[in-house]
């Protein structure tokens, strides 16, 4: 399956403190059976 990682970035950069490294993103998007959005933790804020 085809895929768009969208935001992506780094634990190891953005958490330095921790052991970790992993390359995640914020969201993906796919296109199988038709076009799908996949959020990961996202919340609303106020800026």
């Amino acid at each position: 399956m085809a895929h768009n990682r969208i935001r992506k970035f780094n634990t190891s950069d953005t958490y330095p403190e921790q052991n970790l490294d992993n390359d995640l993103s914020q969201a993906v998007a796919t296109e199988a059976s038709g076009k799908i959005v996949w959020l990961r933790g996202q919340l609303p804020a106020t800026p």
